[in-house]
């Protein structure tokens, strides 16, 4: 069974594991208090960049530790683009296409809801048009 080591406690856990069955911390997310690199379970700096022990890059677990500034705010603009999605297909592709990189599930999101208003919008354009073509039929 391959381990690593919890950031928190420095004990091993599984790779598979998603918290530390000795302390409860989360090992998908760095603790806060994270003193123990999570590759060797060699204690560390805080600050540190880099273990001394196994040379592990650290800067990553120490850049999740902070918080979105406002994450109610990240919710609204979520909830905004979905809505720009709708309104405007080709903006929802666009955003989709340039968010696929940092949050594939948003890009989803704004992808699908593009796609469902543009064949909303197909489908409202054919039946309107073929209501046309009847009237005039007449």
């Amino acid at each position: 069974m391959i381990m690593r080591y919890c950031g928190n406690c420095g004990k091993p856990v599984n790779t598979n594991a998603d918290y530390c069955l000795n302390c409860g911390c989360f090992l998908n997310k760095a603790s806060a208090c994270c003193h123990f690199c999570t590759y060797c379970g060699n204690p560390v700096d805080p600050n540190a960049d880099v273990c001394v022990r196994c040379g592990s890059v650290l800067r990553q677990q120490n850049a999740s530790r902070q918080q979105p500034i406002n994450s109610e705010f990240g919710e609204l603009l979520d909830i905004g683009l979905i809505i720009v999605s709708i309104l405007f297909p080709l903006i929802g592709f666009i955003v989709g296409a340039v968010k696929k990189s940092d949050d594939p599930i948003k890009a989803a999101r704004y992808t699908k809801a593009a796609t469902i208003s543009l064949c909303v919008e197909i489908a409202v354009i054919l039946f309107f048009g073929l209501f046309i073509f009847l009237i005039s039929e007449m």
